[in-house]
Formats: C-alpha cells, sequence, structure tokens
C-alpha cells in the first residue's frame, strides 16, 4: 500500500486528556463504521507521525478514540494556497493536525511536488470525492514511533473520483519508470528486430514444403506458431501452450487487488473476468513486418502446412452460433500480385488446394451463395483482393431486423465471406488496412476469423507510429483502445515502455542489414545518365526558381548563414521560411520528373510528349494569370465608381460603372463559348474513354467556376448602376437595372458553382 508521511503534525493534548468515552462517542463510532462500506477502494494511505513524547496512556487514547476527519483549504489569489487536515473528536475538539501552505517563490523545489499533492487531496476531500477516514488498524506499537494512518479512498462509481485517481493519486503513488530510449522509427525497426542466430529449425520446415526455409525464415515460423497458441515438438506435431495468465495490454493489477488502465481510465475488481476475456485473444495472431524481399510468403505457407484447422479440435470446442466454420486460411492481397501468390503456393506447396473469390458481383444472380460458400471453404486457401472487400462490404454490414414492404425482392444477399468463421485471415500488404475508417479496413474488421495475421514490408507509410493502429485494430490485440488512446502510447512517455514491450511481443520485423551471412544478394550497380532539359523545358524551370527566390527570400537566408537568428519578434519567420522553401524545392524536384507533376494536377487524358505538357501548363498558366488581372481592373472600376459616389459625383461614377460592365459582359460572353464549346466536344466524344471524360469534366468545371465569380461581379455593377440612376432620379432606368439584377441574380442560384 502507498503510503504518504505527512510531517509537521501538530497534537493537542489537553484536548486529548480530557476525552472520556460514554455511550454517544460508541454510538458515533459503530454509526461511522456502517457507513464505511465495501465500495469504496482504498487508493493509499496518509500517516501522520506524532513528534510529541507522550505518555503510554495517553498514546493508547489516541488509538482508542473515534476521530473524524476534517479539510479545510484557502486559496489567496496567486499569493499562496492554504490546505489544512484535522482529526477531531466527536465533539469537534481537535486532536491532531496538518497543515500546509504552498507559494511558489517560498516552498523549496523539493516540497513543490508533494505539497500540491496535498492541497489537492484536502480539496477532493472537500468536494465528496474522495473519502480521508481514521485506518481502523491502528493499535500502539511498542517498537515504531507514534502515528496515526489514515485511509485515502474512493468509489468506482462516482466518475468525478475515479478521473481523479487517475489523474492525481495514482501518478504520485504508483509513478510508471521513464523511457529513455529514441522513439524514432528507426529506433523502433532495430528494436522489433529478433536475435539472429544461425541454427535452422528444421521442424519448422514441414516435409509439404517443397523450398527449404533460410535460420530467420524457420525462426519467424516458430515465432508465429507461439503467436497462435502451439509450441512445435521436435517430433514435428504441435502441442497446446499453457492458457495465458496475464492481464490485457495496459491493464496492471495494483497492491489492493484493483486493475486498472491508465490509457483508458479504466478499472476493474474482477480480474479473473478481465484474464479469461484476454484468453480468448492472447494467441490471436500478429504481424509479419520482414523487410522487403525476405520471404514473408514462404514463411506463411509453412504456418499453414504445419498448423492447419483439419489438424486442430479447436473448430470443435468453440460455438460460433450463426456461423459455419471453413477450415480454409482466407489470403488478401492487391490485386497486382493475386497471381503471384497462387503461383508461390503451387511452386513451395502443390499439396495445398487453392480458390480464388472474385466477388459477389461476379457470381450469377441465381448463384446460391451459400452452396458456393461451401465450395470455396473445401479449399486449403482462399484468395480475395482488397477490391473484393472494397465493393463486397455492403454485403458484409449487419442489416436492420425492421421488416420492409417488399421483404423478399428487396433482401441483400450476404457476402460467402461472412457466412464462415475462417481458420485464418492474412491480410499480405496490410499497411492498406492503416486507416481504421477506411471501407477496406471496416470489412477486414468485419470478417469472422480464429486468427489474424498483417503481413507487411511497410508496416508505416508516415513519419509517425500512427500507420499501426489499423493493424492492430484488425489483430484485435487493443480491446477498448482508441485511435486518441494508441496516439498516446508513443507521445506520451510514462506510456512508451509499454508500447514498446508490446509491439516487441506481437509484430516481428528482420532487417537485411543484420541477415547479411543468411541471404545472398547480388552485387548492384547504379548508373547516373544526366539529361538536359529542352529550350521549353529550361525555361519553365527557370520560371519556377524565379518564383521561389522572390518568394523565399534567398539572400535573407544567406545574410543569418542559414541557421535561426537570435530572438526577435517575428521568431516564426525562420521555420516560415524554411517551410517555404522546402515546399518550393519538391516542386522543383518534381518538374525534372515531368512538368504537370510539379503542377500538382493529375493527368487523365492521353499520354502528350514533355514538350507539350510543358507548354500546356504555361499557357494555362498564362491565362490564368490573365484572368485574374482583368478580374481586378474590372473590380478596380468599381471601387473607382463608388468613390465618386462618395463625391455625389453621379455622372463619371455612371461612365465607370457602364465601362466596368461592358467589360464584364465581353468576358462572360468568352467563357460561355468556351463552355459551350466543350459541352459540345464532350457530348460528341467517345464515352468508352473515361479517362477524357474526367479531364474535360474538370475544365468544364473551373470554367463553369470562372463563370460564376464574373457573374457576381456583374451582378454587382447592375445593382450600383440602378442606386446611380436613383440618385439623378432616371426612374426607368433605375427599374431596368434592378430588373436586370435580379434577372442575374436568379441565374446565378439556378445553377450553383461547380468546383
Amino acid at each position: 500500500m502507498a503510503i504518504d508521511v505527512v510531517s509537521g503534525s501538530t497534537l493537542f493534548t489537553e484536548a486529548l486528556k480530557e476525552w472520556k468515552p460514554d455511550s454517544e462517542h460508541h454510538r458515533h463510532r459503530n454509526k461511522r463504521t456502517k457507513r464505511d462500506g465495501t465500495d469504496l477502494i482504498t487508493a493509499g494511505q496518509l500517516r501522520l507521525p506524532i513528534d510529541t513524547t507522550i505518555p503510554a496512556v495517553l498514546a493508547n487514547t489516541l488509538h482508542q478514540i473515534p476521530l473524524t476527519v476534517h479539510c479545510t483549504s484557502e486559496l489567496n489569489g496567486d499569493d499562496y494556497e492554504y490546505a489544512c487536515l484535522c482529526l477531531s473528536t466527536p465533539a469537534n475538539r481537535p486532536i491532531v493536525q496538518a497543515e500546509v501552505v504552498f507559494s511558489e517563490p517560498n516552498t523549496p523545489a523539493k516540497d513543490r511536488s508533494w505539497t500540491r499533492f496535498f492541497i489537492a487531496l484536502i480539496k477532493a476531500s472537500q468536494s465528496n470525492i474522495i473519502t480521508i477516514s481514521r485506518c481502523p488498524d491502528t493499535s500502539p506499537s511498542n517498537t515504531q514511533p507514534l502515528a496515526l494512518t489514515l485511509d485515502v479512498t474512493f468509489s468506482l462509481s462516482n466518475r468525478k473520483a475515479v478521473t481523479f485517481f487517475f489523474t492525481t493519486l495514482l501518478p504520485h503513488w504508483h509513478p510508471l519508470p521513464s523511457f529513455d530510449q529514441p522513439i524514432s522509427i528507426d529506433a523502433f525497426y532495430r528494436h522489433l528486430q529478433p536475435p539472429v542466430m544461425a541454427a535452422r529449425i528444421t521442424k519448422c520446415n514441414p516435409p509439404q514444403l517443397l523450398a527449404t526455409l533460410t535460420p530467420f525464415q524457420s525462426q519467424n515460423v516458430e515465432w508465429m506458431l507461439q503467436r497462435e497458441g502451439y509450441n512445435i515438438l521436435d517430433c514435428g506435431t504441435l502441442e497446446r501452450r499453457q492458457p495465458c495468465t496475464d492481464l490485457p495490454f495496459m491493464w496492471e493489477r495494483m497492491d489492493n487487488g484493483l486493475c486498472v488502465n491508465r490509457l483508458t481510465r479504466q478499472a476493474c475488481l474482477d480480474s479473473d473476468q478481465l484474464i479469461q476475456n484476454f484468453q480468448q485473444r492472447a494467441y490471436h495472431g500478429g504481424i509479419l513486418a520482414d523487410e522487403m524481399g525476405l520471404g514473408k510468403t514462404v514463411s506463411v505457407i509453412a504456418l499453414i502446412l504445419l498448423n492447419a484447422a483439419k489438424k486442430s479440435s479447436m473448430f470443435s470446442k468453440l460455438s460460433f452460433p450463426g456461423y459455419k466454420t471453413a477450415h480454409s486460411t482466407l489470403v488478401i492481397t492487391p490485386s497486382s500480385i493475386i497471381h503471384q501468390w497462387e503461383s508461390e503456393i503451387k511452386i513451395h506447396a502443390p499439396s495445398l488446394s487453392v480458390a480464388m473469390y472474385d466477388g459477389i458481383h461476379s457470381l450469377p444472380k441465381d448463384t446460391d451463395v451459400e452452396q458456393f460458400g461451401d465450395s470455396l471453404a473445401d479449399h486449403d486457401i482462399v484468395l480475395t483482393t482488397y477490391d473484393v472487400l472494397r465493393n463486397e462490404v455492403h454485403y458484409a454490414r449487419p442489416t436492420s431486423d425492421r421488416s420492409l414492404r417488399h421483404d423478399s425482392r428487396h433482401r441483400t444477399r450476404k457476402s460467402p465471406l461472412m457466412l464462415y468463421v475462417w481458420w485464418r485471415c492474412i491480410l499480405d500488404e496490410a499497411q492498406r488496412v492503416e486507416s481504421p475508417v477506411s471501407v477496406t479496413s471496416e470489412m477486414a474488421c468485419l470478417i469472422p476469423r480464429i486468427y489474424s495475421w498483417g503481413v507487411t514490408g511497410t508496416p508505416m507509410k508516415s513519419s509517425n507510429f500512427s500507420d499501426l493502429y489499423g493493424l492492430y485494430q484488425f489483430t484485435d490485440y487493443l480491446g477498448d483502445i482508441r485511435a486518441s488512446h494508441f496516439r498516446q502510447l508513443f507521445t506520451d512517455p510514462k506510456f512508451q515502455a509499454q508500447f514498446w514491450s508490446f509491439t516487441k511481443a506481437t509484430m516481428r520485423r528482420n532487417l537485411k542489414i543484420f541477415l547479411q551471412d543468411q541471404i545472398h544478394i547480388p552485387p548492384q550497380h547504379r548508373y547516373v545518365i544526366h539529361i538536359p532539359f529542352s529550350a521549353i523545358e529550361q525555361h519553365y524551370y527557370n520560371d519556377m526558381w524565379t518564383s521561389c527566390t522572390s518568394d523565399v527570400d534567398i539572400p535573407w537566408l544567406d545574410s543569418i548563414d542559414w541557421k535561426p537568428p537570435s530572438p526577435t519578434s517575428s521568431p516564426s519567420h525562420f521555420p516560415d521560411t524554411l517551410a517555404r522553401l522546402r515546399r518550393w524545392l519538391t516542386s522543383l524536384r518534381e518538374s525534372c520528373v515531368h512538368a504537370t507533376v510539379s503542377a500538382g494536377k493529375t493527368r487523365q487524358e492521353e499520354v502528350r510528349s514533355l514538350d507539350q505538357a510543358v507548354l500546356e501548363i504555361m499557357t494555362q498558366s498564362t491565362e490564368e494569370s490573365i484572368e485574374e488581372i482583368e478580374h481586378q481592373m474590372a473590380s478596380n472600376l468599381l471601387q473607382q465608381g463608388g468613390m465618386n459616389e462618395v463625391l455625389k459625383n453621379w455622372t463619371q461614377s455612371l461612365v465607370l460603372y457602364r465601362q466596368g460592365s461592358t467589360k464584364v459582359k465581353e468576358h462572360l460572353q468568352s467563357l460561355a463559348d468556351k463552355t459551350n464549346q466543350l459541352s459540345s466536344e464532350q457530348l460528341h466524344s467517345d464515352t468508352s474513354s473515361s479517362d477524357n471524360n474526367d479531364a474535360k469534366n474538370n475544365r468544364l468545371g473551373k470554367l463553369l467556376l470562372s463563370q460564376h465569380g464574373w457573374q457576381l461581379l456583374l451582378h454587382r455593377f447592375y445593382f450600383y448602376t440602378a442606386g446611380i440612376y436613383l440618385m439623378m432620379e432616371d426612374h426607368d432606368n433605375e427599374e431596368k437595372l434592378y430588373d436586370m439584377a435580379a434577372d442575374l441574380r436568379r441565374q446565378i442560384l439556378s445553377r450553383p458553382a461547380k468546383g
């Protein structure tokens, strides 16, 4: 039990001498004992040592007297905080008192943490968030100094109390050890590297596997078997491992028997139930994340051969209401490598039967899905793709039980992937499910299965560990841990040690740099060929460089030697400048590949030569710049007209508004001609060419968006011109211009701008 010693306690001996036990005090004591109950959890204790030397008789009296705890606190602005803990007789006579004062400049640094903690305890007790009470076992000792012990308790049913326990009590009384290792991606990969051993585990190389596993591959297979709950014996048979008796990830047991999860702020008294629930997923699979080219596929095939559902009695011991059982391993891969999987299986394990599932849309409408599913489940391995998962999610989500008027007509077929509990589900290139909110990830998590495996050479695509959440969500090791909680594991130093150990246990990654003696990579050669720019490319690149230097202010960076300057009035100027420079350098590098890349455009139309692409981009950029300038000039005419209105120069304002209206209408007519021409081309184009249609839709959308902006400007010209006619008392033209503005407004609102 965590104990804090409250030094400097004061004993009021006169009140202690005056106390006499009577029936009223005994009734109070019995009432208090009954109130304590059993629903309170003791988080820790406070011990109040009595420095004053008193006779033995008074010491016995101190431990017999029924004391009640009173807490008071006071905040005096920013000057100080005061807290007092007082133990009194039933007659409210103080017996023992402990008090602290916290002042930022005056409290010693070594005492600040504990002083703040004591003040927080007193405030929480005053708010009935926690209870501070006399410890029942306080009999005097001849060997220990005289002291009173107080229990700090809280109720699990009080949400505020549970929050206070996790934010204040637990960090103070049971702090987590600090994590002093680097948390970089490179350090993480090296941390996952298992010990490199030259010994080949021959028992992990099944006879049906025609390939010979390397030592590290055989060690991978042994680890994967262990993650599925088996040890492999020398004879090649599997032996079930002892049931896991550990608490789930991030749970820990306190001295008082309470089990807590600091990450999700959950607490539980029934550790047996926690362990029992965790046993169902303790040996549930994992993540094999060897570097690319280290033969992960062969290791997976060896696992399938060694731990086959037909050899196991697990299905007979478990119940799956509403589902059939499939003794197959479901392998989900990208479409581009599904046939590579089929080829690898035929080469290395021809005894395994393989079926390919192309999706429910590939089945005739009159196909019996359950019967088709039975034929799939008869195979050892079923191959399908992430595209199938993405298209099949609507046939996998739970359907509503609400009856429909035409229920038989609209009944949705169920995906055959959802009719069975699969023996094993393997995601190859598992980074495809890194986003937990994607449709692919949702479908993968919905598939019923016994074992879950993620196989990937690139478990993280970004510069942080968030990508791992989707993988662990699929393997079902996280329990109630949400994405926000998972992020704390690698950003909060107090959780990083547990994150390190958890990933080490559930994820395995071999790096080529440590396996030089086991793999034989042929010598590689690098040839650099310099290709000069064409004249058009060079002109485009020079324009980009000029824009870069004017935007980034290279001379200023040279003047400070490209190092952060001393603190100035704008400390963000240096990092902002570097950020802009980084964006420009990316664009310049991309332009060396192809101009359309640096322009940030996805060119979906037919392939063009580089010179054609550069010319098109430069022309389009120039046209956009000209249009922007013309729009600004028309807006300036509007502003000039408004300034003349302020001066009551109505005639000059009218001239400027008419001039601007004419220019805007001419530009709108030009845009309308371009829009009609593009729409006509789109109407008569080859509809089978979806790429061309998409590109033309993009151009048409930009034209309509530009047209919308010019229409808004013309509406302002009409409206302001009508106002001038009002001031000039020309009511016929006033009404005419207001009607024109109203017609244009209806036209704008009838066709929303497209972006």
